[in-house]
């Protein structure tokens, strides 16, 4: 199945040429129809229209150039049968179409005639043929479902981990994961073995909280274990699928029992991004602030956020560090508007109604209560503004962590301005849980989302959020009953 982010339409027509001759209405009304049904046709396909370019010509000799010289997708060929032997030679067209394996349909208005056309098409021929349609307007929705049918967005899983908190252990001289967490990490790795055929694992995110209480000793381990995390996932030839990005834990801590703010920040994180992606040598250069020779020990601004496109699985993804790494803020999260120009900057000038964006960052959008009081140790300062600034972007995901509990919130926008109400397109906001934390009463969790396939008819598909929990009587991690299953519209 093709999974590129642009799919090229040939469309031979003769009445797409716009010289008429002086009071030549019949071609002026044929070019007139012709546009009036090609516009109808995008608006059926909606959002998906954008991921077509459509290229129309108008004689036999431009169509033989396009398809021998250019990589067709899809072919839509008009055909009139009274005019068919003075417009061109449709058989040598259709030979060119079917001998670069191109699917083509006809497009005419005569059905009747092409039928007895297409029935002396040999067997071959027929293989890529895809039906007949005429220039009515019932035939509009038939002819945009069978285009989304062919460039079906394909259905693709990430696992989604966060807070990992690899405790590490001196043993005199040398340094051990927890003993807790030893049997947890191993368990995983064998539930990514045994899944694997099941979900097929696209992509591995990582929101944040690698380390644990010394940054300096517990990435350094960490990194063993995502590495082997990535290999029984996405596989280590796949390393461009893994999207990390850091929790106040990797970066604000130098001692966090004693609350000790490190003096740099960066130093270990960027060590631990460093050794995790080896034998992936573009990672390090995306990271916003990366100046060749490294990053400056003190960064102000988005310092650790990066963009990554891949056009399989189709997604775009921003990473972003909420991590407020100052004395007084004790990891709160914080997006500034040097996070949101950022962001705009990478997606507002770019299409993305056909692709996934989603974007990661540590801190959850929304705030966590005991009771009644908010828990303030869980606070992201100023979560409106990227809620806004998402859902301008047509991004309609994040992916997060930090508050160690699995949830799903989707936000919409109400605004008032002089033209009414406007209300903005939903954002999904999903937490991972904690995966690896072992010191704390309550369950450990990941998630695996699944995108299905898009539906040609409805034009949405389906995210199915799966929670994975960690028995630790058993030794074992065991998918959550009932997934929790959201209709995407073609903007998300």
């Amino acid at each position: 199945m093709k999974t590129n982010t642009e799919y090229t339409i040939l469309w031979i027509d003769d009445h797409w040429s716009e010289k008429r001759d002086v009071g030549d209405t019949s071609a002026s009304a044929a070019y007139d129809n012709l546009c009036s049904f090609s516009d109808r046709l995008q608006h059926s396909l909606g959002a998906y229209s954008r991921m077509i370019r459509w290229v129309k010509v108008i004689a036999p000799s431009a169509a033989t150039a396009m398809i021998l010289g250019e990589k067709i997708d899809f072919a839509i060929v008009d055909f009139e049968v009274p005019s068919v032997d003075k417009k061109y030679d449709l058989p040598r067209v259709i030979d060119d179409i079917i001998g670069k394996c191109i699917p083509f349909c006809f497009l005419t208005n005569y059905p009747g005639g092409v039928k007895i056309f297409v029935d002396l098409l040999s067997k071959e021929k027929l293989s890529h043929f895809k039906g007949i349609y005429t220039k009515e307007l019932a035939d509009v929705s038939r002819l945009g479902s069978c285009l989304l049918s062919f460039f079906q967005i394909p259905s693709f899983s990430i696992v989604h981990l966060s807070d990992l908190h690899f405790s590490s252990v001196q043993n005199g001289s040398t340094t051990s994961l927890a003993g807790e967490q030893v049997l947890l990490y191993e368990a995983l790795i064998d539930f990514f073995e045994k899944h694997k055929s099941q979900f097929n694992f696209d992509a591995l995110v990582i929101t944040g909280d690698m380390a644990a209480k010394k940054p300096e000793v517990d990435l350094q381990i960490a990194r063993e274990y995502i590495r082997l995390i990535a290999e029984k996932t996405i596989s280590l030839k796949n390393l461009e699928r893994m999207f990390i990005v850091p929790g106040n834990h990797d970066l604000t801590w130098s001692n966090f029992d004693a609350l000790q703010i490190s003096s740099n920040p960066w130093k270990n994180y960027v060590d631990f991004f460093n050794a995790v992606y080896i034998g992936y040598d573009g990672a390090i250069q995306q990271l916003d602030g990366w100046t060749g020779s490294g990053l400056p020990a003190t960064l102000t601004g988005p310092g650790l956020s990066w963009r990554r496109e891949l056009s399989y699985p189709n997604i775009d993804i921003i990473g972003i560090s909420t991590v407020n790494a100052s004395e007084t803020s004790k990891g709160n999260g914080l997006v500034t508007q040097n996070h949101i120009s950022y962001i705009k900057g990478k997606w507002s000038n770019s299409p993305g109604h056909f692709k996934t964006r989603i974007l990661l960052q540590h801190h959850n959008i929304m705030p966590v209560y005991s009771g009644s009081t908010l828990d303030k140790r869980t606070i992201l300062e100023n979560p409106g503004s990227i809620l806004n600034c998402l859902s301008a972007c047509h991004c309609n995901i994040i992916l997060s962590g930090h508050t160690h509990f699995p949830e799903v919130h989707i936000q919409e926008a109400y605004k008032r301005n002089q033209t009414g109400l406007i209300v903005s397109k939903p954002v999904i906001c999903i937490s991972a849980g904690s995966t690896g934390n072992v010191f704390e009463r309550h369950p450990n969790y990941f998630n695996i989302l699944k995108f299905h396939s898009l539906d040609p008819v409805t034009k949405t598909r389906k995210l199915s959020i799966n929670h994975v929990q960690y028995i630790s009587d058993d030794g074992k991690w065991s998918l959550c009953n009932d997934p929790i299953d959201l209709t995407l519209s073609p903007s998300q």
